[in-house]
């Protein structure tokens, strides 16, 4: 029996493909089976484990700052590049991630990047983890497995409206467009991809790039619309264009204007 166990436990790692997976059969293999069909019925037990745990992921990666990304703490399931190693991981704590972790080359800016769990060898228990050009697999890695992706912007900046997290089939309700540079009388569009024109909307002013000292410029909704100063000049169910005036800071409260400075879009979905 102790001889049965370990070697389905070490099968659901090295995993052949020669089986389908037509599903798991709970009742198998039994005490009562022929000794000879105990090789197909755990095969195919494997082949439904497999295709359920394959794509196994609890970890998300988040914005932490314009050079890091965060991979939270949790487990993964990481593979060799055929699909017949699986290798379960799991970090306690989360993991910071930087271009230091880049699998080869030197950071690019206007780029999109993917982040990885990885593994080094099959005795590991924890991943560690690594940022590549290639969406399908980091250059020297055997075990890895891909959490999602983000945008380096034209400053080398990590954007965080442009992080995606590959198991994450949640609706999204909410988009931040960041700080972007805006000047008077233009029009700016920004893809927010909630998927409904009926938005909550609030626009913030700084006169710094990094959103120091910023001002509450306009809250705007399809029933209130809006009044003076920037506008909401057209809403899609992915898009919208923010249109400046002559002063891209006039507000009521307080009462100022600026040629130039920085914008920050926060758009909720209503129901």
């Amino acid at each position: 029996m102790k001889k049965i166990l370990m070697f389905l436990v070490l099968s659901l790692f090295l995993v052949s493909n020669a089986w389908s997976a037509t599903g798991w059969l709970k009742t198998k293999p039994a005490a009562s089976d022929n000794p000879s069909t105990i090789s197909t019925t755990v095969g195919e037990n494997n082949a439904a484990l497999d295709l359920m745990l394959s794509t196994y992921t609890n970890c998300k990666i988040s914005y932490t700052s314009a050079t890091t990304i965060s991979v939270s703490a949790g487990g993964v399931m990481v593979s060799n590049a055929a699909g017949a190693v699986r290798l379960m991981l799991a970090n306690t704590g989360a993991t910071s991630v930087t271009f230091t972790d880049l699998d080869e080359g030197a950071e690019a800016s206007s780029t999109t990047y993917y982040v990885y769990a990885i593994a080094s060898a099959t005795t590991d228990t924890e991943f560690t983890c690594k940022i590549s050009l290639s969406s399908s697999a980091p250059t020297g890695v055997t075990y890895y497995k891909r959490l999602g992706s983000f945008y380096n912007d034209a400053s080398s900046n990590i954007t965080q409206v442009n992080i995606s997290n590959d198991t994450d089939s949640s609706v999204e309700t909410s988009y931040d467009s960041g700080w972007f540079a805006v000047s008077g009388s233009s029009g700016y569009t920004k893809t927010h991809s909630l998927g409904t024109t009926k938005l909550l909307i609030l626009l913030y002013f700084s006169a710094s790039s990094d959103g120091s000292s910023p001002m509450l410029l306009r809250q705007w909704d399809a029933e209130s619309g809006y009044t003076y100063g920037c506008l909401v000049s057209s809403i899609t169910t992915t898009q919208m264009t923010i249109t400046t005036a002559a002063s891209v800071a006039l507000s009521a409260l307080p009462n100022t204007g600026a040629a130039s400075g920085y914008y920050r879009v926060i758009a909720l979905a209503l129901k």
